[in-house]
C-alpha cells in the first residue's frame, strides 16, 4: 500500500456519521483509502478510517461490505495479529467505510523495498503472519457451526508492522473484506483481483476467479516468503497485466534463490518450504498453517541450536477463543449456593465455572441484601491492576451502584503462577465476559443472583499478554509483597475514578469503561519497575 501523507483528497476534513473528523490521507491502495481521523465522541482519539471503493451500489454489494466486516470484526477479535475493527458505516448513501484502532508503523511493502529481511526478522514475520493465518483458517463459531476464513489478499502491502507495548516488533494484518465464508451456503460474489494482488494469486484462483482453499492462501504466502528473504518475486514478467500473471503462476518454474540471492546462504529447509508453498498443484503444498508453523520452528532450531524464540510475535493463547455468551452459563451460575467452605460473611472471591458451553470465569460476593437490591441494574465497570516485577499477582476489581456516589468496591487477587489463576485469566482474555454472582448476607442458602459484564477488547488483549510475560518471569518475593503493593494503588486509583465519575455528571457509563481500560497499562508499567 502507497503511502500518500499530505495529499489533497475530498474526503479530509469531513466529518463521517457525525462523529469521525477526517484528518490526512495516509495510505491508498486497489480497494481504497485509509485516513488519520479523530473519534469526537472519545476526545478527540485518533482512529484508522478506511473507505472502500468502488462505491456500493446495489444490495448485493452492501451485503459482501456487512459480511466483510462482520468476519474482520471476528478475527481482531481472536487475534491481535489483526487490525481491530471498531464501528462501520454508509456515508452519502453509497461510499462504505470502517474504522481501525490507529497504529504507527509501516507497512511490509516499505519495509522489503529497501532491502531483504534478515533471517531472524524474516522467521519473526512469518511465524505471526502463520498464526494469524491459522486463527483464520480454524475459523470462528456462529449459530453453533464453525466457519472458516481463508485471505485471498496476502501481500505486503497488507501486513502492517508496529510496535506492541514492549516495543517489539508486531504484525497486524489488514482488509479482509474481500474474504468469505468457506461454507457452501455463502453467496457472496468474488470481486476481481487488482492489480497490485496478481503477483500473490494462487494458479487456480487465478485462472478460474474462485475461491479456493486454505492451500490457496499457503501459496501466495510461499509469493511472500519468497520476496521477504530476496527482495523479488519468484517469477519474471514481461508486464503487470493479468495474462503475464497468468502465464507465470501457472507454468513457470520459481527462479532458483541461487539466481536472485546468490551472496545469501539459506537453510535449505526453509528454501524447500518455500519450494513447497509455490506449487502449482495444491496437493503439493503444506496442507495447512500448522504446518508451516512446525517447520519454521525446525529452521530456527537448525539455524541456531534452540528452539525459536517466539516471545516477539506469539501469544498466549495463540488466538482468542469466541465461545459465545449464551444463557446456558448464566442459568448455571443460578443454580449455585454459597460455598460451605466460605465464611458467612461480606466477602469476594474469584472462580471457575464448567459449564456445557465451556469454562467462564465468574467473581463471587456476598453482600447485605439491601446493597444487592440496588446493584442489580446499575454497575460502573471492571478494572485490573497486575504485579510483574515482583511476585507476579493481579488485582480484579468492580465497582457496583453509582446512585449516590458511593460505590460499592469489590476486589480479589489472581495468583498468576498459580494454574488455577491463569486459567482464570485465559478464561477472561478468550471469551471476554464473566459472571458476577451475588448472594444475599441475610439468606446465604438461596441461589445467586447474576449480572453478566463484558470487558473491552484493549484490557482483553493485556489480560492475555499478562499471562504470557508472567509464564516466563521468576518470581521475586513473596505473594503477599505483591497483594499489599497493589492494594496501595487500588486505594490510589479510587479518587480518580469517583473524579471522572463526578466530571460526568453520571451520564455515561461507557465512558468510565474506556477510562478504566486504559489504566491496565500504567499499573503493569508501574509494577514491572518494582
Amino acid at each position: 500500500m502507497v503511502m500518500h501523507r499530505n495529499e489533497l483528497d475530498s474526503f479530509i476534513g469531513k466529518i463521517l456519521t457525525n462523529r469521525y473528523l477526517i484528518r490526512d490521507l495516509i495510505a491508498k491502495g486497489d480497494t481504497g483509502k485509509i485516513y488519520l481521523a479523530e473519534d469526537t465522541a472519545q476526545a478527540g482519539m485518533p482512529v484508522a478510517v478506511k473507505i472502500l471503493s468502488p462505491p456500493l451500489t446495489n444490495q448485493e454489494m452492501n451485503r459482501h461490505f456487512t459480511r466483510g466486516i462482520f468476519i474482520s470484526t471476528q478475527l481482531g477479535r481472536k487475534s491481535n495479529y489483526f487490525f481491530k475493527v471498531l464501528s462501520y458505516g454508509i456515508h452519502d448513501a453509497k461510499t462504505a467505510f470502517y474504522v481501525m484502532e490507529y497504529l504507527s508503523g509501516k507497512n511490509l511493502q516499505d519495509i522489503i523495498d529497501n532491502q531483504p529481511l534478515p533471517l531472524s526478522q524474516f522467521l519473526s514475520f512469518s511465524y505471526q503472519i502463520c498464526l494469524a493465518l491459522q486463527c483464520a483458517h480454524q475459523g470462528f463459531s456462529q449459530k453453533g457451526e464453525i466457519y472458516p476464513v481463508i485471505n485471498q489478499d496476502i501481500k505486503p502491502e497488507n501486513i502492517f508492522i508496529t510496535q506492541d507495548y514492549r516495543q517489539q516488533e508486531t504484525v497486524k494484518i489488514i482488509d479482509f473484506g474481500l474474504n468469505k465464508f468457506l461454507a457452501a451456503d455463502s453467496h457472496l460474489s468474488i470481486n476481481k483481483t487488482g492489480a497490485n494482488s496478481l503477483p500473490y494469486c494462487a494458479p487456480e484462483k487465478i485462472a478460474t476467479n474462485e475461491l479456493g482453499d486454505v492451500r490457496s492462501d499457503i501459496y501466495s504466502l510461499g509469493v511472500l516468503m519468497y520476496e521477504m528473504l530476496t527482495g523479488q518475486k519468484p517469477y519474471e514478467v514481461t508486464n503487470n497485466s493479468f495474462g503475464s500473471w497468468y502465464e507465470v503462476h501457472n507454468f513457470q518454474t520459481p527462479l532458483p534463490f541461487e539466481v536472485t540471492s546468490p551472496d545469501l546462504n539459506f537453510p535449505r529447509e526453509l528454501k524447500n518450504l518455500v519450494y513447497r508453498c509455490l506449487a502449482k498443484e495444491p496437493s503439493d503444498r503444506p496442507v495447512s498453517m500448522t504446518e508451516i508453523i512446525q517447520t519454521l520452528d525446525i529452521i530456527k532450531q537448525n539455524s541456531s541450536g534452540q528452539k525459536l524464540d517466539i516471545s516477539s510475535c506469539k501469544r498466549v493463547p495463540t488466538f482468542l477463543q469466541l465461545v459465545p455468551k449464551t444463557s446456558l452459563s448464566e442459568a448455571a451460575c443460578q443454580q449455585k449456593t454459597w460455598p460451605k467452605h466460605k465464611p458467612i460473611a461480606p466477602t469476594v472471591f474469584p472462580d471457575l465455572l464448567t459449564t456445557t458451553g465451556g469454562t467462564v470465569a465468574t467473581l463471587w460476593a456476598m453482600l447485605p441484601k439491601q446493597e444487592m437490591e440496588k446493584y442489580q441494574s446499575v454497575t460502573i465497570g471492571t478494572e485490573f491492576l497486575a504485579a510483574t516485577g515482583s511476585y507476579p499477582m493481579l488485582m480484579w476489581i468492580m465497582a457496583l451502584d453509582i446512585g449516590n456516589l458511593s460505590p460499592r468496591w469489590l476486589h480479589s487477587f489472581l495468583d498468576l503462577k498459580d494454574a488455577r489463576g491463569q486459567q482464570t485469566v485465559l478464561s477472561l482474555a478468550q471469551t471476554g465476559y464473566y459472571h458476577l454472582l451475588l448472594f444475599p448476607l441475610e439468606e446465604p442458602n438461596s441461589q445467586a443472583e447474576v449480572i453478566t459484564l463484558s470487558l473491552t477488547p484493549i484490557q482483553r488483549q493485556k489480560l492475555s499478554d499478562l499471562v504470557h510475560v508472567t509464564q516466563k518471569s521468576h518470581p521475586i518475593g513473596l505473594p503477599q509483597d505483591s497483594k499489599n503493593l497493589l492494594k496501595a494503588e487500588y486505594e490510589q486509583i479510587k479518587p480518580q475514578i469517583l473524579r471522572h465519575l463526578v466530571g460526568n455528571q453520571i451520564k455515561d457509563k461507557l465512558s468510565l469503561g474506556a477510562w478504566l481500560s486504559k489504566s491496565i497499562d500504567n499499573c503493569i508499567s508501574l509494577f514491572s519497575r518494582t
